[in-house]
């Protein structure tokens, strides 16, 4: 993974890029996509200081059970406590989303 050192980091995270079977409401599926694990992983090795993200291409027409969307909540309580804790100088030890699962 690439080190941003102290340079300010922004994240987006593009849905499309998912499995559909994580995230089958995307307009632009993508078999054999990244799982949500995977997201996650590069997430926690993503150094440098996160200081805004985004999440897009969800589509809640064509997910009538909202798994998208909740893989999408998920993203984003993951990347809010990854930014509150770059904010305040958290150091990260250990991966935060194998222990909050």
């Amino acid at each position: 993974m690439h080190d941003f050192g102290p340079a300010p980091v922004y994240v987006t995270i593009d849905l499309d890029a998912l499995d559909p079977a994580f995230a089958p409401g995307v307009s632009h599926h993508e078999p054999g996509g990244l799982s949500v694990r995977d997201v996650l992983h590069v997430l926690e090795r993503t150094r440098g200081r996160i200081v805004g993200a985004d999440i897009v291409e969800l589509n809640p027409l064509r997910d009538p059970v909202g798994i998208t969307a909740a893989v999408a909540a998920k993203l984003v309580k993951e990347l809010a406590a990854r930014i509150s804790g770059d904010a305040i100088g958290e150091t990260r030890t250990q991966p935060r989303s194998r222990d909050r699962n």
